[in-house]
């Protein structure tokens, strides 16, 4: 993963937008990463819940995996829409509401399902 890291502007750009989405300021995170996964050897990916797993334990457990660790996994993988970037949002957004207590965004319907 050495080469996969974000670039600044990619950084600034993710940092810009939701701070604009919710009305604050937020501290820079110390690393974030990339991945294509259309890049060669992959060429493109697939995946789906084992059978058996418990999908309303394991998606809240991702967005913080090590309880004494900042370290935060988010992506439509870990969400009830697999494969969509709507997935991708949803998570994000529980993500932001849950470790970092942001209000959810006046045009979010309260009754719009984020997942668990």
């Amino acid at each position: 993963m050495p080469n996969n890291k974000a670039s600044k502007n990619s950084i600034d750009e993710a940092m810009s937008q939701v701070e604009e989405l919710h009305g604050i300021k937020i501290p820079p995170p110390y690393i974030a990463r990339i991945k294509d996964w259309s890049q060669d050897p992959y060429g493109g990916g697939y995946h789906a819940w084992h059978a058996g797993i418990h999908v309303n334990e394991v998606m809240p457990y991702m967005r913080r995996p090590i309880c004494d660790e900042s370290i935060h996994i988010i992506g439509e993988a870990y969400s009830s829409q697999q494969g969509w970037t709507e997935g991708a949002f949803c998570v994000t957004e529980n993500l932001l509401q849950e470790w970092f207590h942001l209000n959810r965004p006046c045009w979010l319907a309260d009754d719009y399902y984020l997942g668990w």
